[in-house]
């Protein structure tokens, strides 16, 4: 027999659930139907009482029938809350849902288990990537200089440190609005947090 999907036994569990929802929602129309039928066998009762001065049989068999019903119907009433408290927190149910829960935890952690190799090399790969790309752009701006000094050098010109061009200076760590260096060209802390959330 093929092993139900999760989503197959949260459904199946979920229609359980309605199942006992729709039974204690009867079950609490037809208690507040029986707590109204007991106040007016009470009041019944009380007024069958005030005719204490007619002790006649009728009036004993009446008073007595007045009792076995109001006891019936406490009876019923503690039954039903009974009921109602099963149906509330069924044990099949809670042992469902646990059953459920436990195996989404174990297809979760199983799926994460599988993945993570995979993407712990991407992450490896692009911070490889990104500190290649940083230290090829220092290699290209050191170059710059090297040139013309090698030059100067070749052909005997005697220059100063003056005389080399000012290059654009990447403000690594600045990132006071979106466009700054910092923003562009860095990966901070508060990124790499705000990414694994």
């Amino acid at each position: 027999m093929a092993k139900k999907s999760l989503n197959t036994l949260i459904k199946e569990h979920r229609a359980k659930q309605k199942e006992h929802q729709e039974a204690a929602e009867g079950l609490a129309a037809k208690y507040v139907e029986l707590e109204e039928e007991l106040g007016t066998l009470r009041i019944e009762l009380g007024e069958q009482q005030a005719c204490v001065s007619n002790p006649s049989e009728e009036s004993l068999a009446k008073d007595a029938a007045l009792r076995r019903e109001i006891a019936q119907t406490e009876l019923l009433l503690e039954t039903m809350e009974e009921r109602q408290h099963a149906l509330t927190a069924p044990p099949a149910l809670r042992a469902s849902a646990k059953e459920i829960f436990e195996r989404a935890r174990t297809e979760a952690v199983a799926d994460y288990e599988e993945k993570l190799p995979a993407a712990l090399a991407e992450i490896e790969a692009a911070k490889a990537h990104y500190l290649y790309a940083v230290a090829s752009y220092s290699k290209l701006k050191k170059s710059v200089n090297q040139k013309i000094m090698e030059a100067g050098r070749e052909v005997g010109y005697d220059f100063e440190t003056m005389d080399l061009p000012k290059l654009r200076e990447i403000a690594w760590f600045h990132r006071g609005h979106d466009e700054a260096d910092g923003s562009k060209y860095t990966i901070f802390e508060d990124e790499i947090r705000k990414a694994v959330q």
